[in-house]
C-alpha cells in the first residue's frame, strides 16, 4: 500500500513539473468586415503577480492567423493599431491553465486617414510642425517632415473633429469640421503659415562667449491679454522669430536648463518688425545647476 502511495505521489509531482514547463498554444485570426488581414502585429502581454511583466509579438499571416506558445498564466491580447486599422476589442484578457485555449477571433475596423502639407506663403515646406486631431474617440498626433508632409492613418470614425496645427513662431491654427463620414475615408488638408506680417526676431547669445544658445525654448504673450501664448525655439545659432504680431505690450520668456534661473522674462513694447539680441548668462559645465 505504501509503495502505491509513494508511486502516486511521485507521478503527481512529475505531472506538476511537466505542466509547469509545458507550453500551450494560443492562436486565432484577425478579420476586418469578414476579410482576413495579414501583417497585423498581435501582442500577448504576460502578467506576474498581477503586473505586466513581459510580452510577445507576432505578425498575422496570409489568412490573418497568429499563434503563441505560452506557459500557464494570465495574459492580455491586443492589436498594435496602425496600417489603416484599429481594434474593436483591444485588450482582451485570457487565462491559460494546462490546456489549449479556444480559437481567438480579433476584429478590426478600417481607420480614417488625414494627410496633407504644411507650408509657408511662398510654398516652402514647414518641417517639424505639430498636427493634432481631437475627436470624441481619441487624440491623434503627427509631425510634418522635411518636405512639410504629414500623415495620420489611425483615426477612428467620430461625429466631431478638431484639427490643430502649431508651427514654430506662429499662433496655432484650428479647423473644426466633420472630416470623415465613413470608415476608411481619406481626406487631404493643407495649412499655410504667412511670414509677411510684422515680426519680432532676434538672437540669444552667451554673455561670455557671444555664441548663440541652443536649444532654447521661447514663448511670447501679449500682456494686455489679446494674444494667447506663441511658442518658438532657437536654432543652432541662437536665432528665433515670432510672426504676424500686432503692436502692443508683450512678455518674452526664455527657458533652458543651461541658463541661470531656468526662466527669464523680458517686457517690451512692439510697434514694428525688429531684430534684437539678448545676452544671457549661462551655467558653465563646472558650475552646479541650481535647484
Amino acid at each position: 500500500m505504501k509503495k502505491h502511495i509513494v508511486f502516486i505521489l511521485a507521478m503527481m509531482a512529475s505531472l506538476e513539473f511537466i505542466f509547469a514547463e509545458s507550453r500551450f498554444e494560443v492562436k486565432g485570426n484577425v478579420y476586418c468586415s469578414g476579410v482576413p488581414i495579414k501583417n497585423i502585429s498581435v501582442i500577448l502581454i504576460g502578467f506576474i503577480n498581477g503586473k505586466r511583466a513581459f510580452h510577445f509579438v507576432e505578425e498575422t499571416g496570409g489568412e490573418g492567423e497568429f499563434s503563441f506558445l505560452v506557459k500557464n498564466g494570465d495574459y492580455e491580447i491586443k492589436i498594435l493599431e496602425g496600417n489603416g486599422y484599429y481594434g474593436l476589442d483591444n485588450g482582451r484578457n485570457i487565462h491559460v491553465e494546462n490546456s489549449k485555449i479556444g480559437k481567438i477571433v480579433l476584429l478590426l475596423k478600417k481607420a480614417c486617414r488625414l494627410s496633407g502639407r504644411v507650408e509657408y506663403e511662398d510654398k516652402k515646406p514647414v518641417s517639424g510642425a505639430s498636427i493634432k486631431v481631437i475627436s470624441d474617440n481619441g487624440i491623434y498626433f503627427s509631425i510634418s517632415d522635411k518636405e512639410g508632409k504629414y500623415v495620420l492613418d489611425n483615426i477612428r470614425l467620430s461625429d466631431h473633429y478638431q484639427v490643430m496645427v502649431l508651427a514654430n513662431g506662429f499662433q496655432e491654427q484650428k479647423k473644426s469640421e466633420i472630416i470623415f463620414k465613413h470608415e476608411g475615408d481619406s481626406k487631404s488638408m493643407n495649412f499655410t503659415f504667412n511670414r509677411k506680417g510684422k515680426r519680432y526676431c532676434g538672437r540669444i547669445i552667451d554673455s561670455k562667449t557671444k555664441k548663440g544658445i541652443y536649444p532654447m525654448a521661447l514663448f511670447l504673450v501679449n500682456s494686455e491679454g489679446a494674444l494667447r501664448k506663441i511658442n518658438s525655439a532657437s536654432d543652432e545659432n541662437g536665432n528665433f522669430c515670432f510672426y504676424n504680431l500686432e503692436p502692443g505690450k508683450y512678455e518674452l520668456g526664455l527657458m533652458s536648463f543651461i541658463i541661470k534661473d531656468r526662466l527669464q522674462t523680458f517686457d517690451f513694447i512692439f510697434t514694428d518688425s525688429v531684430n534684437k539680441v539678448y545676452e544671457i548668462e549661462t551655467v558653465l559645465p563646472d558650475e552646479p545647476l541650481e535647484h
